[in-house]
């Protein structure tokens, strides 16, 4: 299962630093048994790894699975919290797609992917600051935060 040595089709320094931190969080010995049931799930599937938003994996999909492999019936709630602790803790570049016909968690190997996963995220964080600003509307920070965010999402 150490063996990463896998193609994602990104520049050698994408590829390393993807490489790395999958490596990096595999041996920190700080994951839970869900966040190394996803990750072994992302980069060692059958069809190989789960790289790029085309190879994105929905949850159900990755129940179905993990319940075969691990016996564990990990919740929508348990496989999120996973991913967010994995990308956020960890580091391993995972996003995540809502189109359709490719919607799931996967392997960033991209620009084009990494963007894909931003800008609903981004789309988020602005409604999130609209409702901050309607709730207080003489609020600074709220108006800032609405100014800046839109700027970085109309990009």
């Amino acid at each position: 299962m150490e063996n990463l040595a896998f193609n994602f089709g990104a520049p050698p320094s994408i590829l390393s630093n993807v490489h790395q931190r999958i490596l990096d969080a595999r041996s920190s010995g700080k994951l839970s048994d869900c966040e190394s049931d996803v990750l072994s799930l992302l980069t060692d599937h059958r069809d190989g790894p789960r790289s790029g938003r085309s190879k994105a994996m929905q949850i159900s999909e990755m129940q179905g699975i993990l319940s075969r492999r691990s016996g564990h019936a990990y919740s929508d709630r348990s496989i999120k919290d996973a991913v967010k602790q994995l990308l956020e803790v960890h580091e391993v570049p995972i996003g995540s797609s809502r189109a359709r016909g490719c919607s799931g968690y996967f392997l960033l190997e991209s620009d084009e992917d990494l963007q894909a996963s931003e800008r609903p995220l981004k789309g988020e964080l602005l409604s999130i600051a609209r409702r901050l600003k309607a709730l207080n509307p003489k609020s600074t920070f709220a108006r800032q935060l609405v100014g800046q965010i839109q700027m970085e999402v109309e990009q």
